[in-house]
């Protein structure tokens, strides 16, 4: 079992914190601004509000980022869904045995260590299983990503039924990252380490240069899309405005959006010193400065499903148009100096 060697360390975000945690626990030398880097994680997606549709659909590409740098990297990702009961139990210790962490997606409704999943229901979470106890059906659980204010992390045990249950409401689905070939492969270690610049232009350009297709808006678009809708927000979801705007705060924590931002400044300040500028110190204050403007906005959406007025949407959306605009403004800044 993996449990003896494996430490629980803060992440950025959910499945990041999980992989990034295996990544450790395999003593490799690749932090997690590097998979977002190499994994295109700025990448952001909204998709516009209607009257038939008002599910929220804002994101970064976190999630996302985890698999592709697995595809670019020798990682294979083993995806396990539509397993349940004794199958998946002797599925999951098979791997366990292996010294193998399991990544588990559940639903956070589900997870009782920390009252911030309460409001999870619905809602999706990653968490790594390290152990089993068959005397009392319980699992050693890793979560390296809680997002409370400030972040937390949990690393203990927890009821195997609860978990069974929100995983089947996420078609039980599961992760087996083996890392052997990448773990031998030093030259393309060596080279996400040296190409981190490239990756971080290419994630700027990406963003900065945003677009629409049908519905869905990309890029730094997605958020000027969405401050425009913001005042809508009020009559296009009616008597389920608050529950909305709750779980609006709560995607914004754990769907990339927020989480992004703070890589970003992650990545930058670890790259800086190959910056070809005076202006590194500078801009790193400015990143930091924004990572805290978007967790204003957080607040300020969950201040407007208290409020239930336009007024307070007006608000957010404006402060979200400033903040969009200063990160097209420091962006480009930063683009002039890799």
């Amino acid at each position: 079992m993996p449990c003896a060697k494996y430490k629980t360390f803060l992440g950025s975000e959910c499945l990041l914190a999980c992989f990034h945690n295996i990544i450790k626990y395999y003593d490799l030398d690749i932090e997690e601004c590097d998979v977002f880097l190499f994994g295109d994680g700025l990448k952001t997606i909204y998709r516009k509000f209607t009257e038939n549709s008002t599910d929220f659909i804002l994101a970064g590409n976190v999630h996302g980022s985890v698999f592709k740098f697995c595809g670019d990297s020798k990682i294979k990702a083993l995806i396990k869904e539509n397993l349940s009961g004794i199958g998946a139990k002797n599925d999951m210790l098979y791997y366990l045995s292996q010294d193998m962490p399991v990544t588990v997606k559940v639903d956070p409704g589900y997870l009782k260590y920390s009252p911030i999943y309460a409001n999870g229901f619905g809602l999706t979470h990653y968490i790594n299983i390290l152990d089993y106890n068959v005397e009392n059906d319980s699992v050693l659980l890793s979560d390296g990503f809680i997002p409370t204010f400030p972040p937390s992390v949990y690393h203990n045990w927890h009821d195997y039924k609860l978990i069974q249950e929100g995983r089947s409401l996420k078609n039980h689905f599961y992760i087996i990252f083996d890392i052997s070939e990448f773990k031998k492969d030093k030259l393309l270690q060596n080279k996400i380490k040296e190409n981190g610049c490239l990756k971080l232009r290419a994630n700027l350009a990406g963003y900065l240069n945003g677009y629409e297709d049908g519905s869905f808006v990309y890029g730094i678009k997605a958020l000027r899309q969405f401050a425009e809708d913001v005042p809508l927000l009020l009559e296009l979801l009616g008597d389920r405005f608050s529950e909305g705007m709750f779980k609006l705060n709560y995607s914004m924590k754990i769907n990339g959006l927020l989480s992004g931002k703070i890589l970003l400044y992650k990545a930058f300040k670890r790259l800086k010193h190959k910056m070809n500028s005076d202006m590194e110190h500078i801009l790193t204050d400015e990143l930091m400065e924004m990572v805290n403007e978007w967790n204003k906005i957080s607040l300020l959406v969950v201040r407007s499903g208290v409020l239930r007025s336009k007024e307070s949407l007006i608000l957010l959306s404006d402060k979200i148009k400033a903040v969009v605009s200063k990160e097209e403004r420091v962006y480009s800044k930063i683009l002039t100096c890799i």
